[in-house]
């Protein structure tokens, strides 16, 4: 086979590896709790004893999650539960982010990426409203590198823009340089090459200014497998062999094994597999020997890039019953890991190797195998293309907008800059003759400012999680919406392909393929909708039937879909239903409810349960 071949059929390995450790918000750096940290450790506890001071308290159980968060999750979460136990009787706003933010590392570090999401968004929230834009644009960074890792790129895409933004308005240049770098990844994983580079030399500019090594080396690596897209293999060694030079010295061993296994790739262009696996031996011993205080996912997910890389070289060889040995360990790993991508790769190379061998019926099994999961990539990757099109339209016009406005704001300024002068003058005059009477009003308020800024506090807290919460089930339902009409489009085309086919045999596996489509978007979409809408309003279904028994399971639905304020039109293509049936169950279920002949809104009676 030729390595030209080798290659265009592999670039999504490039895409794929040394993606945990490609986003600078995503790495996790070996650590453990040193004398030091010890002492520290001891100390706190210590001051914890003897203080009675409940917010001191709070301070110090937030003190010692973070400090024993590398080490010990438990103990992590055992100190946040104590710290959260007391929020309650202090006056806890300055402290939410705080708290939230280290949650979310510990939901990061077990795999949980939803429960972190979730965290690091309050997280945000709170450092927001307390006007620390620089910890809120951390969170942002961290919350669009968890969507990066779990190949959401729209998601990521939006969120590192959100990040440029704030980060371009409080002029840190660091973040910006970290989120060019992230930025980069986002245009090579799209196959916009040029673009990619150019936000990782922007990057790459700052960093060296700043002679962050591991940052460096981290830039040099991403051009390197770059230039490995690019199939410019002299170019990709050249920046991989400064990244690997950097990542010895520091003795960084993850970014070390991601290097070698993509200096190894770019080998195979001229033939040389001897030297390709010799680098990968050595990557496959670093992937198989975690360091102290890396994630064990991220670790998994080195091994199975070097098993599959290990599995092109022989394969390229002609070492095919090697390459299959690599390939299986490797498609037991990518199930494991739910990498759907890795997985479809991994049943092509296994088909082709039997097809090499003469083994027909093995080939044929893995090939179907590798339809059916490249099948649903082509559904995941065409959802992720037009929402990441819809990102950039978004923030294009955003920025217009903002452009426009400023413009206008700045003219608007000058107009008014004489009338603005003398309202202030007068103003001043007033804001001394008040300032005494209102420093001792305020005196006497402060007690009870004090009083009611908890109970705000707590009622806010549990705002932003339910906020949160609809505002990720409502997500959930439009992606539903969208996926359902994305099958529905690709069923008719296929559809159209077959009755324009002469060949029996591929329009009986057509009209299968379709079935397949057709009953998967109709059966699992109402059970994970019902699962998540449970997770949420857990209560509901237990409220509405001890008030109303005779609802039917449809009508159920409906009450779910009404809560969440979707329109008519949304419920209609969610349901199947057209909108003349709906109105007509919206009108039998305002009867059942006992509100059909009154002027009380449905969905306003829905969301008062």
């Amino acid at each position: 086979m030729k390595i030209r071949f080798l290659i265009r059929n592999s670039r999504s390995i490039l895409a794929a590896i040394s993606l945990w450790v490609l986003a600078l918000g995503l790495c996790v750096t070996p650590s453990r709790i040193s004398g030091s940290n010890h002492s520290r450790l001891d100390s706190l506890q210590k001051v914890l004893v003897k203080t009675t001071d409940i917010e001191k308290k709070v301070q110090i159980y937030l003190s010692l999650a973070e400090l024993v968060k590398p080490t010990s999750t438990d103990s992590c979460k055992f100190f946040l539960g104590e710290a959260k136990k007391r929020f309650c009787k202090i006056n806890s706003f300055p402290y939410i982010g705080r708290a939230y933010e280290t949650g979310g590392d510990i939901s990061r570090v077990e795999n949980n990426f939803n429960e972190a999401i979730r965290q690091y968004r309050i997280s945000a929230l709170s450092y927001q409203k307390q006007g620390e834009q620089k910890k809120q644009i951390k969170l942002l960074n961290q919350i669009g590198s968890i969507y990066a890792q779990t190949n959401n790129i729209s998601e990521s895409f939006s969120y590192y823009l959100k990040v440029r933004e704030i980060a371009e308005e409080v002029k840190d240049s660091d973040m910006m340089a970290k989120v060019n770098n992230n930025l980069g990844r986002i245009y090579v994983a799209t196959n916009n090459y040029t673009v990619g580079i150019d936000y990782y030399n922007k990057a790459l500019a700052v960093f060296e200014n700043g002679s962050d090594s591991f940052k460096i080396a981290t830039v040099f690596m991403n051009l390197g497998a770059v230039y490995n897209h690019m199939e410019k293999a002299d170019s990709a060694r050249e920046y991989l062999k400064k990244a690997i030079t950097i990542f010895r010295a520091i003795n960084n061993q993850p970014g070390l094994g991601t290097c070698l296994g993509l200096y190894s790739y770019s080998l195979l262009p001229g033939k040389r597999y001897t030297e390709a696996l010799n680098y990968l031996n050595e990557a496959l011993t670093i992937a198989e020997n975690r360091v102290s205080g890396q994630n064990m996912n991220d670790s998994r997910l080195m091994r199975n890039d070097i098993l599959y890389l290990m599995g092109l070289t022989n394969y390229e060889m002609g070492n095919y019953k090697r390459a299959r040995k690599y390939f299986y360990s490797c498609s037991h790993l990518s199930d494991t890991l739910k990498h759907l991508e890795r997985s479809s790769e991994v049943a092509e190379y296994l088909s082709k190797s039997y097809e090499e061998t003469g083994q027909v019926d093995s080939a044929y099994y893995f090939y179907r195998l590798f339809k059916l999961r490249s099948d649903s990539l082509l559904t995941i990757k065409s959802i992720n293309v037009v929402k990441l099109t819809e990102a950039q339209l978004s923030y294009e016009k955003k920025i217009k907008e903002k452009k426009m406005q400023l413009e206008y704001s700045n003219s608007l300024r000058k107009h008014n800059l004489i009338i603005f002068i003398g309202i202030g003058a007068i103003l001043l005059t007033l804001v001394l003759i008040l300032y005494q009477r209102l420093r001792i009003e305020k005196q006497k308020k402060k007690q009870i400012e004090v009083e009611k800024r908890q109970a705000e506090l707590e009622k806010q807290t549990a705002d932003i999680q339910i906020e949160s919460q609809n505002r990720e089930l409502t997500l959930n339902v439009m992606n539903f919406i969208r996926k359902s009409e994305l099958i529905v489009d690709l069923s008719n085309r296929l559809i159209q392909i077959k009755e324009s086919m002469d060949d029996e045999k591929a329009g009986s596996e057509i009209t299968q393929l379709v079935n397949t489509m057709q009953k998967s978007s109709e059966g699992n979409v109402w059970e994970e909708f019902e699962l998540r809408f449970k997770q949420v309003h857990n209560n509901f279904y237990v409220r509405l039937l001890e008030k109303f028994p005779d609802l039917t399971p449809s009508e159920l639905k409906l009450c779910a879909l009404l809560k969440l304020n979707l329109s008519n039109k949304e419920i209609s293509e969610m349901s199947g239903q057209r909108s003349a049936t709906l109105e007509v169950a919206r009108y039998r279920l305002r009867k059942k409810l006992g509100i059909s002949n009154t002027q009380v809104n449905l969905v306003s009676f829905l969301s008062q349960l």
